[in-house]
């Protein structure tokens, strides 16, 4: 009423001051680094390195742990042995897996070769073939054609068992001289030579061992001198091979290679397929 006494038109309330709502500038979030995932400790195979038919892989072994083993050949023999008589660092981790879980020192010559790291590529490609479905797959390799090409593998052998100190180097170089005159006697039986070895090596060494373990306890039980030699079993195995299994021979080795000589049988008939050459 005194609004329009006084000539004023009806109030108006202002209108209400805006709404300032203050937020803090978004903060951008921390990068998020990657989960690495640990890298897989390297491994070996040694269906392609030592043992055909063996599927394992096996951890390769430290690179300080492979030149202890290299001073240790040195120490034994004076100096280091040739390149090609080097196994490498992958062929060293086989074959010492398979002497301390496996108790085994058998070594394929099929794949046991010298010059490891140049040939294990073109020991992949050689072994494939396509089968009956047009894939490739990989073969059995054959073992080496004669005494020169097994005389290389067994270099290698030798070397890795005196690294290991598990059989002496004169032991080891008589088996090698057994070989050599077997092949050179019977210059057109080398399949047979090589399977006489490969056998002796795969098969009777553990049966030898055998034998020697249970002569061991009649030998400590009448205190006679022990043949097994328990810090070094294997020399025992290789010399007692090298020395007093004569039999063994005569049948593997020396009888079917002089009846294929005479020709009183045919290379076929005693050869079993379990280690055939190339």
């Amino acid at each position: 009423a005194c609004r329009l006494a006084c000539g004023l038109g009806p109030f108006v309330p202002p209108p209400a001051p805006p709404t300032i709502i203050y937020q803090s500038p978004p903060t951008e979030a921390a990068p998020v680094t990657p989960t690495l995932a640990k890298p897989a400790d390297e491994t070996v195979d040694i269906d392609t390195l030592v043992q055909q038919g063996t599927k394992k892989e096996v951890p390769l072994m430290p690179l300080s742990e492979y030149y202890a083993l290299q001073k240790a050949y040195r120490k034994r023999m004076g100096r280091d042995p040739p390149i090609a008589h080097r196994p490498t660092r992958e062929q060293m981790s086989a074959f010492k897996y398979l002497v301390d879980k496996k108790d085994d020192t058998y070594v394929d010559m099929a794949v046991w070769l010298p010059h490891g790291d140049r040939n294990q590529g073109r020991k992949k490609f050689n072994g494939m073939m396509f089968n009956a479905k047009g894939e490739l797959v990989l073969t059995e390799f054959f073992g080496p054609a004669n005494y020169h090409e097994w005389e290389e593998s067994f270099m290698l052998f030798r070397v890795a068992c005196i690294s290991l100190d598990l059989v002496e180097p004169e032991t080891l170089d008589t088996y090698a001289r057994m070989i050599r005159e077997a092949a050179y006697k019977f210059p057109d039986s080398w399949a047979i030579v090589y399977q006489a070895d490969s056998r002796t090596r795969r098969e009777h060494t553990s049966r030898v061992r055998y034998e020697l373990t249970m002569a061991a306890e009649t030998e400590l039980k009448n205190g006679w001198e022990v043949q097994l030699g328990k810090a070094k079993p294997w020399e025992s195995v290789f010399h007692k091979i090298v020395t007093s299994e004569r039999d063994w021979w005569n049948d593997q080795l020396k009888e079917p290679a002089r009846d294929v000589a005479t020709g009183l049988i045919r290379m076929a008939q005693v050869i079993g397929g379990d280690a055939l050459v190339s």
